[in-house]
């Protein structure tokens, strides 16, 4: 599959909305261990779209929620994968990682920011 378009993003919305079925779309070819996907759902009244960083793990399929369509364009969506879970995955880190280290790099956790009370911890 070539990279995502926005008219095939468009024609893909319609496609899911008259047959009421579940579709993923994968952008680019990437098919080793991670990928940038939308992944479209039928809903009563609407089809709703989430851009979603897939990795195999284990042969384990992993997804994380990146955002949501057309809320989260595709070359911010793009970008987004690109700057937080590309290198992450291409290094054999889970997601989870990812946060770990996004947290890390903001100073800390929540915990660190609002310390328990004495006796609490």
């Amino acid at each position: 599959m070539a990279n995502l378009t926005d008219g095939a993003i468009r024609q893909a919305l319609k496609r899911v909305e008259k047959t009421k079925r579940e579709e993923s779309l994968a952008d680019g070819e990437a098919r080793g261990t991670g990928r940038l996907v939308l992944v479209l759902k039928p809903m009563p009244k609407r089809v709703t779209a989430e851009w979603m960083a897939q990795q195999w793990r284990d042969g384990k399929r992993i997804k994380a929620k990146l955002g949501n369509y057309p809320s989260m364009a595709l070359a911010q969506a793009r970008e987004e994968f690109t700057r937080d879970y590309a290198d992450l995955i291409q290094k054999g880190a889970r997601h989870q990682d990812r946060d770990r280290h996004t947290a890390r790099n903001r100073g800390g956790s929540v915990r660190g920011l609002c310390p328990a009370p004495q006796g609490q911890r």
